[in-house]
């Protein structure tokens, strides 16, 4: 997959899925599009408190807060691959990621 946006998406469901089954997810998968706006990183960046209370409320999808914060930490995460610092797409830093990995071995 090297579509960031749906990289992230599924980065993001895995982390909801924690504990969970995988059907209780997908079934939800809409709701978590709508919700984190289609998983644009970088509006999901900015969610102040009241969109945090907003998505706890939220019976479109899994209403945990430490979800929903990692959720919005994995959205900063992602942003900061792109800085000028980095400028990675999030499907190349894993790759990468996954090769040193494998390297190391």
């Amino acid at each position: 997959m090297h579509d960031d946006q749906r990289l992230f998406e599924m980065l993001c469901l895995e982390g909801a899925q924690a504990g969970l089954s995988w059907l209780t997810i997908l079934r939800k998968r809409e709701g978590y599009r709508a919700a984190f706006d289609d998983f644009d990183a970088e509006k999901m960046v900015g969610y102040g408190k009241r969109k945090r209370g907003e998505l706890l409320l939220n019976p479109g999808i899994v209403r945990n807060r430490l979800k929903v914060d990692a959720f919005i930490s994995n959205a900063d995460e992602e942003g900061r691959l792109a800085t000028a610092d980095y400028r990675q797409k999030l499907a190349d830093a894993i790759l990468n990621a996954v090769r040193a990995y494998k390297a190391g071995k």
